[in-house]
């Protein structure tokens, strides 16, 4: 079972005020989970969960997807349409991430958080 660090914890709340989101607080100790990766992606790339799942093609979102799409698809047994159905995208959009982009060098560092 995988906890966060209390940094990650202070990030965490931050991020719930900002989104107003509570209820993911409930799986955050479940290891690799879909929630658990988006908010440590959102964390790295000072983002809102709001902004990773909206419909923006800013440069900075879509690095943001795109490693989350990486890490989601290699270190889960999640198939594209469940990642897709996360990111409230079409299953086609999340293969398109991983035919047209490369993850950023902040992968390293968000699948690094989450072998702690």
């Amino acid at each position: 079972m995988h906890y966060l660090t209390q940094e990650e914890i202070v990030g965490v709340k931050k991020l719930l005020r900002i989104t107003n989101t509570p209820s993911i607080v409930r799986n955050l100790t479940v290891h690799n989970s879909l929630a658990v990766i988006a908010i440590k992606v959102c964390l790295v790339h000072e983002i809102t969960l709001a902004e990773l799942k909206s419909d923006k093609r800013h440069r900075h979102l879509l690095k943001a997807r795109v490693d989350f799409y990486y890490i989601a698809s290699n270190f889960t047994k999640k198939k594209d349409a469940d990642i897709a159905r996360y990111l409230q995208k079409h299953h086609t959009v999340v293969i398109h991430y991983a035919k047209k982009h490369k993850p950023s060098a902040d992968y390293k560092t968000i699948y690094g958080l989450l072998d702690q």
